[in-house]
């Protein structure tokens, strides 16, 4: 169900000066990615401090399992609740999915005894469900509540705070072994720190109002999606129009070329993209142990490579998601080019042993924020959040690739993993 309505609301929308509730519905949209990214990559270091604190050693299976559940589980996260944005509305859904993130996140930290893997898997897949949800709801929000001329920039702002959750898992570990506390406890409060985020603004996502896009195209109701403008904003807008209510099915989404072509483009980027980062990121501490001395060991070793995951996500990921705030005014073909060289550069590089890929995070806000971009038409309640959920499915894929990569680590090494990604991303070029 669509509607289309004479100009003055969405002009309000989209011509409307950026200003303080544009950067608030950053803000409570960003640290839920920030919340994402934390929780994700802090296993890679707390799988390590377990076997340290008294835990038996993992199997293969297990470690693989424990590294990539969370992502299996995204994928159904993010199409379950890009369904619901759709079919009960933004306001419906937004912010339950912080709350299964926050049972997750607490049940892994303080309901998961001694030894007891496959109680944490579950764990972990209940906090995936929540953060699959949380990628389908807060691009969404924001792209709906941006204005055309920095739709871009503020998009890509609230993926970027990605790169804030992934210093912050190296930094945080990194302060609590140097408390001195005990391991048993650092690990709790690894896994426990992922709920804070999600539950500092899961009352501000719950208090939004419907967004006005939604009620106009969706529900077709004027009106109320003009009160919902002046109510978040302050700002007036008219809504006397008449509205036209266009109803589309599913099966005359997909005839149309230009969406399928679309979807498969910006889709299909990501899902490349995403094969080669997220295992890398979660999986740094054991790859990066490989620059370690083999003379240190046990948690000296630990925090070596917890140190260099810090200076490779601080150097590289912080600055190489950021550009974003200013790459919307140029073009995008050319911030394409930009990242792809970089990245596979990187990969290639590692092949022979040069220092961690670097620039493997550089303008990885750039894919985010095409989307909205590309899929702001008619049909984009619709297909927006269909791309969100198939945006999960590298996720899924690199869940996989975990696995594949802990079972043979031991007899080819890490290298053979990053050729790996380097032809992923000569595909993705």
């Amino acid at each position: 169900m669509t509607t289309e309505t004479k100009p003055d609301l969405i002009e309000s929308i989209n011509d409307t000066k950026t200003s303080g509730f544009h950067y608030k519905t950053w803000l409570v949209s960003g640290l839920g990615f920030f919340t994402d990214a934390y929780d994700l990559f802090i296993i890679g270091v707390v799988t390590s401090i377990l076997v340290l604190s008294g835990w038996s050693k993992f199997t293969t299976l297990q470690s693989s399992l424990l590294d990539s559940t969370a992502l299996l589980s995204a994928v159904i996260g993010a199409m379950i609740f890009g369904r619901l944005l759709d079919k009960l509305g933004r306001k419906a859904v937004y912010g339950i999915e912080l709350i299964i993130l926050v049972i997750g996140a607490l049940g892994s930290a303080f309901l998961t005894p001694t030894n007891g893997v496959n109680i944490l898997i579950i764990w972990r897949f209940i906090l995936g469900i929540g953060i699959g949800g949380d990628y389908a709801t807060s691009s969404t929000i924001m792209a709906e509540y941006s204005n055309t001329a920095h739709r871009g920039k503020l998009v890509g702002m609230v993926f970027s705070m990605q790169s804030l959750g992934l210093l912050a898992g190296p930094l945080v570990s990194l302060g609590l072994i140097y408390s001195g506390m005990s391991l048993t406890l650092v690990w709790k409060l690894l896994l426990a720190f992922g709920a804070i985020p999600a539950l500092i603004v899961v009352y501000y996502r719950r208090k939004m109002p419907e967004t006005p896009r939604y009620l106009l195209r969706v529900r077709g109701d004027a009106q109320g999606a003009a009160k919902n403008w002046q109510k978040y904003t302050g700002i007036a807008a008219s809504a006397d129009a008449e509205t036209e209510t266009v109803k589309e099915s599913w099966t005359q989404i997909l005839k149309q070329r230009k969406f399928i072509l679309t979807l498969l483009g910006t889709a299909g980027t990501w899902f490349l993209m995403d094969w080669a980062l997220y295992g890398n990121s979660i999986m740094s501490s054991s790859m990066l142990g490989v620059l370690v001395p083999a003379s240190v060991t046990g948690l000296h070793h630990l925090i070596r490579t917890t140190e260099y995951s810090a200076m490779v996500f601080g150097f590289a990921a912080l600055p190489g998601y950021w550009p974003c705030n200013v790459h919307h005014r140029q073009d995008w073909k050319e911030d394409h080019t930009v990242h792809r060289i970089c990245r596979n550069g990187s990969f290639l590089r590692n092949t022979w042993h040069i220092p961690p890929a670097a620039f493997s995070f550089i303008y990885c806000g750039v894919p985010d924020s095409v989307r909205p971009e590309l899929l702001l038409h008619r049909i984009r309640a619709k297909c927006d959040n269909l791309h969100i959920s198939t945006r999960s499915v590298p996720n899924q894929g690199e869940g996989l690739r975990c696995r594949s990569f802990g079972c043979r680590r031991k007899d080819r090494g890490f290298h053979w993993n990053l050729p790996e990604c380097h032809n992923t991303g000569i595909i993705n070029r």
